[in-house]
């Protein structure tokens, strides 16, 4: 246990208590304006709606890398390009989730490429 004098600040004139009141009072205008801030995010649904959903059942279906030209849409890449994109897909498929390794998410990738740019 310790003494509470020895670690809070105790004013010794009338002008530090001046100053300590006037940091208590601030931080009690910081701590309403937090706390009104995050009942109102509280009361907003629409954030809800993007929090995980940790309750949602995952999607069962299996995909197999052999489906991977399949799965994965590379139409918005130049021509030029495309071999070299399958090659580097191909080699990094386990990234993918195929064959079970992981969850299911339905959604376009797209790669961007600068022209010009050496490729990694």
């Amino acid at each position: 246990m310790k003494d509470p004098a020895e670690f809070f600040n105790t004013p010794r004139n009338k002008e530090e208590w001046n100053k300590l009141a006037a940091s208590a009072s601030i931080l009690e205008k910081l701590i309403t304006i937090q706390t009104d801030a995050s009942q109102m995010n509280s009361d907003n649904h629409l954030e809800e709606e993007y929090r995980p959903k940790t309750a949602a059942m995952l999607d069962s279906a299996i995909y197999p890398s052999a489906l991977l030209e399949e799965l994965i849409d590379i139409s918005s890449l130049p021509e030029n390009l495309k071999e070299k994109a399958w090659e580097m897909l191909c080699c990094r498929e386990k990234a993918f989730g195929f064959d079970g390794q992981l969850g299911h998410l339905d959604a376009k990738v797209h790669i961007r490429t600068v022209d010009g740019q050496v490729l990694i």
